[in-house]
């Protein structure tokens, strides 16, 4: 849901003023869910899950911040590196689980893919 969200802001499917509204929905809907996912994953010992769900969730809540915090439609380049680290941290688990837990490889994957294209318009 957050990655379609911010997806919509960025190829400007609805206008930039309306980014305010949009880190609101991330931080009080994506931002909880994926801590929770986070934590449970934990607790049954899912390293894998609960690794992606815990950098995906920080970085949806620094993502939402920060679109609160600064003009609409202006962009940040240390975003862009927030996103390419995120990139990173995400496949560590992924690659490391590739074999034993195939999807959840393939979700942080995609996951991954998703954080570095969005470089381009942070």
């Amino acid at each position: 849901m957050a990655s379609l969200l911010i997806c919509a802001l960025q190829l400007r499917w609805v206008p930039v003023t309306q980014g305010h509204q949009i880190a609101i929905a991330v931080l009080t809907f994506a931002v909880p869910l994926q801590t929770i996912a986070c934590l449970y994953g934990f607790l049954c010992h899912d390293v894998v899950a609960s690794t992606g769900m815990g950098v995906l969730a920080g970085t949806w809540a620094t993502l939402a911040v920060t679109v609160l915090t600064f003009p609409p439609g202006m962009t940040n380049p240390g975003l862009g590196i927030l996103f390419v680290v995120a990139a990173g941290a995400l496949l560590v688990p992924a690659v490391a689980a590739l074999v034993s837990k195939t999807v959840a490889s393939l979700v942080l994957a995609a996951a991954a893919a998703r954080l570095r294209s969005a470089v381009a318009t942070s």
